[in-house]
């Protein structure tokens, strides 16, 4: 009866669970988001992306390809995780605004 009330530290529990969950958004992210922008940017076709830095399309993509990619997969090995969120925090800050203003 006494083992059922019994709270105990795990040593490892914080830690696993900052994995799952730094794995799992960003594999979230890679699939949702980053591999259509890939493609797209890939494809040799005729870029049709919002300018959302005030760059031309091309570039922008390929800055958010970036973001949504390559620091996606950073993030999800634990390397440079900290370097590896910025740019995609920032991307998604500026996409809020971007939607925001565009509707107004």
């Amino acid at each position: 009866m006494n083992m059922l009330y019994k709270t105990g530290y795990i040593p490892y529990a914080g830690a696993l669970g900052v994995l799952v969950l730094r794995v799992s958004l960003s594999v979230f992210l890679l699939a949702g988001h980053g591999f259509e922008k890939w493609n797209m940017l890939f494809s040799g076709d005729r870029v049709d992306f919002p300018d959302l830095f005030g760059l031309c399309p091309e570039l922008t993509l390929g800055l958010v390809t970036f973001a949504e990619v390559i620091c996606s997969i950073l993030v999800a090995i634990g390397l440079l995780t900290k370097m590896g969120g910025n740019p995609t925090d920032m991307l998604h800050v500026r996409c809020c605004f971007f939607h925001i203003w565009r509707r107004r």
